[in-house]
């Protein structure tokens, strides 16, 4: 999975968002298109595998910085 960075929203907790590393975003005709580039997908969504991780249960394992930066 790779990281996407934290969405904030104002009714939820914020949440740190990783996605599959086979997506890519293109832009065809002026609009924004997720392409999923795998021949045997792990989900049948159009956008791929998406999981975000609430940061306030947990504060050892959601740090603001991802665990494999540099940082």
């Amino acid at each position: 999975m790779v990281y996407t960075g934290i969405i904030r929203s104002i009714s939820r907790a914020d949440s740190i968002q990783y996605v599959c590393p086979k997506r890519s975003t293109q832009m065809i005709d002026r609009g924004k298109y997720i392409i999923q580039e795998c021949d045997n997908p792990c989900t049948p969504s159009l956008y791929g595998r998406t999981i975000n991780l609430t940061v306030h249960h947990n504060y050892r394992y959601n740090s603001a910085m991802p665990r494999s930066s540099d940082e």
